[in-house]
């Protein structure tokens, strides 16, 4: 592993009390898991880059999308209300 990168599988599937038991993951936990690893991987893969200028370009892209989701998300939501 990279100096730097730290391992995706840490933060996902079910986590433990230090003595072996599992407690049982709420969707929300799971939900937040999984989104921190694709995280993860999507900046692993920004580093893989020939440049930080295509990077850039890149993450710019990824922001927007990112934006405009939420906010549907959000128009939903006022829809339902």
């Amino acid at each position: 592993m990279q100096e730097g990168k730290r391992s995706v599988s840490s933060a996902a599937g079910e986590s433990g009390d230090g003595k072996g038991k599992k407690r049982k993951r709420t969707e929300k936990q799971k939900v937040q898991d999984r989104y921190k690893v694709k995280q993860e991987e999507l900046i692993d893969v920004l580093q893989e880059f020939p440049s930080w200028q295509h990077a850039e370009e890149y993450a710019e892209r990824t922001k927007e999308r990112l934006d405009e989701t939420v906010h549907s998300m959000q128009g939903e939501e006022k829809e339902v209300a």
